[in-house]
């Protein structure tokens, strides 16, 4: 009888390392090779159980930068007017990634030592959902390459994110990874190559692990009609407006023609529409239009506008506050105003929500999950020497973070609805919008500029990611680009509208604002924090077992 291990000296390594990273890339949005993600994993656990291979990290390395490469190649954008700052950024985070990826394999080695090597491969979607969860945490936070996202188009299956949200995917698709493993191990093990009862036992294991998921998902998304939920439930009318300004000028040409810019396109499909309850404009649609805007939030001449259309706007814009150098805790990112250097000042990637009515409270939020290096540095409250190195020239890489959760909240026809303003890149973070939601967000807005990665990978998949969070949620979700992917999408992560990528243009649509709360909404990340505790737990264990061996 053969040895129970897949000999890999007889496969070239590298040529197991592609094949995983490959096969990551082709299972990831928009690509629609989503079923090899289920073996994707396969060759790396070849590599991993290799006894004689010595230098597996090399090969680790490999995978998973053609998986970043392959997924995130865009981050670079790649266009002429790029700022070389973005440009090189991009390139180095090429390389630097995949470092990331080491963490859940150097945690597999350790416990090597301590666990049967038979049973650990059983641990390591444990792990691996450990440290996907981590890597979704702090300042460097990035979740864009959850494993999970790779069955987002395996529509049914993929609902099953509102019980354990994306980890609850990830848990599974390194399971079934892990059974095909070891029905491969176990045809390798004798030359007869019969279906043995391990064989069949790890089949039927698969099977259940995806008809589950799937009968689970074609019965829950009956659940959600359109047309029933528009009638039960309260609804608003929204017009979203995508003015496909050019990025990199954004920042430079007159903030008064791109405000203009934005009205036209309200007033056109307000016409059609006049009916329209809530406007919704990019993020940071107000780049800087006047000082005394962003010192005394006087938005008036707007508000005169809306008054026209007769409906509120929620829109993305940068605002200034001033401080004095003689203020206790000062920001990190305070810093002296170019015009009046007595004065310092900070400035916040924020959403605003007016009203016609300029007698009512203006509703802020600041955008609190910034893109590292690009928005903010991280950690700036130690490494805030480091801002000066760290800047590109559009003027948006010291914002400050924001400290507070907060949904707006919007009358209609006597009726409130709670809408949660998320920004950017804060909808990749699904336990961050979650809060929005488990706070009684209604509905959720997503207000972006996507158009730094025009005709890439990046905006359909940034879009793919907010249809994520409406089915952890099972929210209506409104979502706003400058360009690329403008649209509504239900509670399924189905669009119900979407606009024509990279045009001027504006769409509009009725969603039923809801209140009911799914078990991820209401227990948050209990799946990779129960990972990780089982892990603890078993080491601690079976290393006090140890010690107790060599005793006796």
């Amino acid at each position: 009888m053969n040895s129970t291990k897949i000999n890999s000296k007889k496969i070239n390594n590298y040529f197991l390392a592609i094949l995983s990273g490959a096969a990551l890339v082709l299972a990831f949005p928009p690509m629609p090779f989503f079923l090899l993600a289920l073996i994707a994993f396969i060759p790396i656990f070849i590599i991993l159980n290799n006894k004689e291979e010595t230098k597996k990290f090399r090969y680790i390395y490999l995978t998973f930068f053609i998986y970043h490469l392959g997924t995130n190649y865009w981050i670079s954008s790649w266009q002429e007017t790029t700022d070389p700052y973005l440009f090189w950024s991009g390139i180095i985070l090429d390389f630097v990634h995949p470092f990331f990826f080491f963490v859940p394999f150097v945690i597999y080695n350790l416990l090597r030592k301590i666990i049967d090597k038979q049973t650990l491969l059983y641990f390591f979607p444990l792990i691996w959902v450990t440290f996907e969860w981590l890597h979704s945490l702090g300042d460097l936070g990035y979740p864009w390459l959850t494993v999970a996202f790779t069955q987002f188009n395996n529509y049914y299956w993929f609902q099953v994110v509102d019980i354990a949200g994306i980890w609850g995917a990830s848990l599974l698709i390194l399971y079934i990874n892990v059974f095909f493993y070891k029905i491969l191990e176990e045809i390798m093990k004798t030359d007869k190559k019969t279906l043995n009862s391990t064989i069949l036992k790890n089949i039927a294991i698969i099977i259940l692990m995806l008809l589950l998921p799937t009968t689970y998902g074609f019965f829950i998304t009956k659940k959600f009609d359109y047309e029933k939920e528009i009638k039960e439930n309260k609804k608003i009318k929204i017009g979203l407006i995508q003015p496909n300004i050019d990025p990199w000028d954004k920042w430079e040409k007159n903030n008064l023609e791109q405000i203009k810019l934005h009205f036209i396109l309200q007033d056109s499909i307000s016409k059609k529409h006049p009916d329209i309850n809530l406007f919704i404009w990019n993020e940071t649609a107000i780049p800087a239009i006047s000082i005394s805007i962003n010192r005394d939030l006087q938005f008036d001449f707007i508000q005169y506008q809306l008054k026209k259309n007769n409906a509120a706007l929620l829109t993305g814009f940068a605002q200034y506050e001033f401080l004095n150098k003689t203020d206790e805790n000062l920001p990190a990112t305070a810093r002296p105003f170019p015009f009046d250097t007595s004065q310092l000042f900070c400035s916040y990637n924020s959403a605003i929500l007016l009203t016609p009515n300029t007698n009512d409270t203006l509703q802020i939020y600041h955008k609190q999950r910034l893109t590292p290096f690009a928005e903010g540095i991280p950690f700036v409250e130690y490494l805030g020497f480091a801002q000066k190195f760290l800047t590109w020239d559009v003027g948006i890489s010291t914002w400050e973070k924001g400290k507070e959760i907060k949904n707006f909240n919007l009358n209609i026809e006597n009726k409130n609805i709670a809408i949660a303003p998320i920004i950017c890149i804060e909808s990749i973070f699904p336990d961050f919008v979650r809060k929005f939601v488990q706070q009684g967000a209604e509905i959720i807005t997503i207000i972006t500029n996507d158009a730094w990665y025009n005709y890439t990978f990046g905006p359909r998949q940034h879009y793919m990611i907010a249809a994520t969070r409406a089915i952890e949620n099972r929210r209506y979700i409104a979502r706003c680009a400058n360009s690329g992917v403008t649209g509504f999408i239900s509670p399924t992560g189905k669009t119900i509208e979407c606009a024509e990528p990279y045009q001027t243009t504006a769409i509009t649509k009725t969603i039923p604002a809801l209140k009911e709360k799914t078990l991820y909404t209401t227990y948050g990340d209990f799946l990779p924090k129960t990972c990780t505790l089982i892990i603890l737990i078993t080491a601690i264990i079976m290393l006090f077992l140890r010690k107790k061996q060599v005793k006796i």
